[in-house]
C-alpha cells in the first residue's frame, strides 16, 4: 500500500530499527510492545522519537488491515494516537512533518479499507480527511523548502530535514494526495461531476511525477495510479498507450504485474494494435463485380459492406492466391470500421477483427499474406498480455516479410514478459525457467547465427539488437556459472558491423558493454575495464540496468570499499543497505550485507554504530557469530 514516505523517513536509530524489523517479520504484537517501552525512554533524540512514532503508526496500521472487522477500530485508534503522541507532545520536533504525513496516510488506509468492505460513510469521512490533510501538508512543505534554501545549514536545528529530503517529501506528498483523491473519487457513482472532477485533479497532480528520471518506485506507483485515473475516467485508449509506452521500460515485476491489472478493456487493446493505413493494398484485387462493389463500398466509406463483400468473395474462393488477397482487404476494412467507432461500442467489432484473423490463418498460412497477418495478431495478443500466444504466432513470419524485424524483437520482448511472470508466480522454477529460456535461445540465435551457426561478419543491425535482447535474458536468467552471455557479447561487440548511423552503433555498444560487465560479475570475474575508474563506471551502469540483481549489486558495492577514501567507503556502506534491503531477510545474502555495513562502519571510525547494530542482530539472530556467511 505504499505507507512509508521516503527512504530517509526508514528506520535509521537502533530502537525504530527493531520495531522495523520485528514488524517485517509480522511479530506485531512484540514489536508494538517494543515501541512502547522504547517511547518511554527520555533519552531519545528528535529523529528517534520521530522515527519511532511512524513506526508505531505502521505497526498498528498492519495489523488493521489484517484484522477482522470487529477488531479494527481499536487499532486504527491506535495508529492514529502513535502519530498523535508526537505532534501534540513534541510540536517542535524538526522531523515533525514527516509524522503529520504518516497520519494522513493512516486515514487514507482505513478510507481505503472501508471502501473497499462498502462502508461508504466511514470511507467518505476517512478520505476526506486524508484529502484535507495531505493538501495542507503540500502548502506547507512548499513553505519549509523556500526557508530552507535561504536559510544557511549551520543555522537549522539538529535532525531537520534537508533540502533534499524536503524535495523528496514533496514529491511523495503529491503522490499520496492523488491516491486519496482517486479513492475519493470511487466513492462517487461513475459519470457524476463529483467523481470526474476528482479523477481529473488526480490525473493532473500525478503528470509531473510519471516524467520523473530515473523511474525509481515513486515514479512506477505513479505511472500505476494515473493509468487508473484514465481507465476510470473513460479513457481507456489513452490508458493502453500509456500501459504499452511503460512496458517498454523494462518495469519491475510487481509493476509489470499491477499494469496487467489495469489494463484497458479488451476493444482498445485491438484499437491499439491496429495495422496502419500504410497497410492498405495500393491496386485492385481482380476484375470481378462482386470485388468492384466492395471497392465502391470501400471508397465511399462504406466499411462494413465493403468487408462483408471482400470477406465473402475469398471464402468463395478460397484456392485461389487472389482470395487470400480480398480477405486482407475484409480485415484491413474492418480496422477501419473500428477506427470510426466510439470505444464503448467496439466491442462486436473487435471480435470480428479477431475472428478474421485467425480465419485468415487458417486459410491462408503459406500465402505471403499471411505474415502481415500474423504481425497484426501477434501485436493484439501481446497488447492483452498473452505471451505465449504471441510468440506462438509471431514466430513462423519469414525474413522476407516487411514486419520481420519487428516480429523478432516482440518475440524476444514476450519471452522476457514470460520469464518475469514465472518469478512473479512464485518461487522460481529452475527447470521450467531453463525450459523458456532455451525456447527463447532456439528461435533468436538463428537470427544471429545463421542456418550454419557462425558469427555473423559484417553484423546487421537486426542481428546486433536480437544479440543484445538475448544476452539480456541470459543475464537476468540463466544460470550464473553459464558463460553464454559472455560468448555472446564478446563476439557481437569484436565483430564488424554494417550499421552506418554513428550515434545509433554508439549507444547499442555502451548497452552491450553494460551488460557485458553484469555477465562477467555473475561469472565471477572482475571486468576486464582498464582501471579501477572505468570499472566503477561500467559497474554503475550495470547496477542500474539490474537493480534486482544481486550479484551484481555485491560486486558493486565491494569495488567501492576497495578503497581507504572515507567517500567511497560511505559509497560501499549505502550499497551494502540497499543490498541487505532487498535481500530475504536472515538469508546468506541479508548476512553478508549486514556483516559488510559492521566492518565499514569500524573503518569509518563509528565503531559505536558498530556495535549498536551488531547488538540488534543479535537480538533477532542468536546464530549471528556461528552461521555461514558463504
Amino acid at each position: 500500500m505504499a505507507l512509508l514516505l521516503i527512504e530517509e523517513a526508514s528506520a535509521q536509530s537502533q530502537g525504530a530499527a527493531h520495531v522495523a524489523e520485528l514488524r517485517d517479520r509480522g511479530l506485531y504484537e512484540q514489536a508494538a510492545e517494543q515501541g512502547r517501552e522504547q517511547w518511554e525512554r527520555g533519552d531519545l533524540s528528535d529523529r528517534e522519537r520521530a522515527e519511532l512514532a511512524i513506526q508505531l503508526a505502521l505497526v498498528y496500521t498492519e495489523q488493521a488491515l489484517a484484522a477482522a472487522p470487529a477488531s479494527r477500530g481499536a487499532l486504527w485508534a491506535n495508529a492514529d494516537a502513535a502519530c498523535a503522541a508526537l505532534l501534540d507532545g513534541s510540536p517542535n520536533n524538526p522531523r515533525w512533518r514527516l509524522v503529520e504525513v504518516q497520519r494522513a496516510l493512516v486515514s487514507l488506509a482505513r478510507g481505503i479499507q472501508a471502501r473497499e468492505s462498502s462502508d461508504h460513510a466511514a470511507a467518505v469521512e476517512h478520505l476526506r480527511a486524508a484529502v484535507r490533510a495531505l493538501a495542507a501538508v503540500a502548502e506547507a512543505v512548499g513553505r519549509d523548502l523556500i526557508d530552507r534554501r535561504l536559510r544557511r545549514r549551520n543555522d537549522l536545528p539538529r535532525d531537520a530535514l534537508s533540502v533534499a529530503e524536503l524535495e523528496s517529501l514533496e514529491l511523495h506528498v503529491a503522490y499520496h494526495l492523488a491516491r486519496a483523491e482517486r479513492q475519493t473519487a470511487l466513492c462517487h457513482a461513475a459519470g457524476t461531476a463529483d467523481r470526474d472532477d476528482l479523477l481529473l485533479q488526480a490525473s493532473r497532480r500525478l503528470t509531473p511525477l510519471v516524467t520523473q528520471t530515473p523511474a525509481d518506485e515513486l515514479v512506477w506507483n505513479a505511472r500505476v495510479e494515473l493509468v487508473a485515473c484514465q481507465r476510470e475516467l473513460g479513457n481507456p485508449q489513452t490508458a493502453q498507450r500509456l500501459i504499452d509506452a511503460w512496458l517498454k521500460e523494462d518495469p519491475p515485476v510487481d509493476i509489470v504485474n499491477r499494469l496487467a491489472a489495469e489494463k484497458a478493456q479488451p476493444e482498445s487493446a485491438v484499437a491499439a494494435t491496429l495495422p496502419s493505413p500504410a497497410d492498405a493494398p495500393s491496386g485492385k484485387v481482380v476484375n470481378d463485380t462482386a470485388v468492384r462493389e466492395a471497392e465502391a463500398d470501400r471508397a465511399a466509406g462504406r466499411f462494413a459492406a465493403a468487408a462483408r463483400k471482400f470477406r465473402e468473395f475469398a471464402l468463395s474462393h478460397p484456392e485461389q492466391a487472389r482470395s487470400a488477397e480480398a480477405h486482407r482487404i475484409a480485415i484491413l476494412c474492418t480496422t477501419d470500421l473500428l477506427r470510426e467507432t466510439a470505444p464503448g461500442a467496439r466491442a462486436t467489432i473487435a471480435e470480428t477483427y479477431e475472428e478474421l484473423l485467425q480465419e485468415h490463418l487458417r486459410a491462408w498460412p503459406t500465402q505471403a499474406t499471411a505474415d502481415d497477418v500474423r504481425m497484426w495478431l501477434g501485436r493484439l495478443l501481446a497488447g492483452r498480455c498473452d505471451w505465449s500466444a504471441s510468440v506462438a504466432v509471431l514466430q513462423p513470419v519469414r525474413p522476407t516479410s516487411a514486419h520481420y524485424v519487428e516480429s523478432v524483437m516482440l518475440v524476444a520482448d514476450c519471452y522476457g514478459h514470460q520469464l518475469r511472470q514465472l518469478d512473479a508466480n512464485g518461487p522460481p522454477n529452475a527447470q521450467q525457467r531453463a525450459e523458456l529460456l532455451a525456447a527463447a535461445t532456439r528461435y533468436l540465435q538463428p537470427v544471429i547465427t545463421g542456418a550454419d551457426n557462425r558469427w555473423p561478419n559484417p553484423w546487421s543491425e537486426l542481428q546486433r539488437d536480437t544479440a543484445v535482447s538475448l544476452a539480456r535474458l541470459h543475464v537476468r536468467y540463466a544460470d550464473p556459472t553459464s558463460p553464454y552471455a559472455v560468448q555472446l557479447l564478446s563476439a557481437a561487440l569484436q565483430g564488424n558491423s554494417d550499421v552506418e548511423d554513428p550515434k545509433a552503433g554508439e549507444n547499442w555498444r555502451s548497452t552491450a558493454r553494460t551488460l557485458l560487465v553484469v555477465a562477467l560479475a555473475r561469472n565471477g570475474k572482475v571486468a576486464d575495464a582498464g582501471d579501477r575508474r572505468a570499472a566503477l563506471a561500467h559497474y554503475a551502469a550495470a547496477a542500474d540496468e539490474t537493480p534486482d540483481d544481486g550479484d551484481v549489486q555485491e560486486q558493486y558495492a565491494m569495488l567501492w570499499a576497495a578503497s581507504n577514501s572515507p567517500d567511497e567507503l560511505r559509497q560501499s556502506l549505502a550499497r551494502w543497505q540497499a543490498v541487505e534491503s532487498r535481500s530475504r531477510r536472515g538469508g546468506e545474502r541479508w548476512r553478508r550485507a549486514r556483516r559488510a555495513r559492521i566492518e565499514l562502519l569500524t573503518r569509518l571510525g563509528d565503531s559505536a554504530e558498530a556495535e549498536k547494530l551488531v547488538r540488534l542482530t543479535r537480538l533477532l539472530y542468536p546464530d549471528w557469530d556461528t552461521t555461514s556467511t558463504k
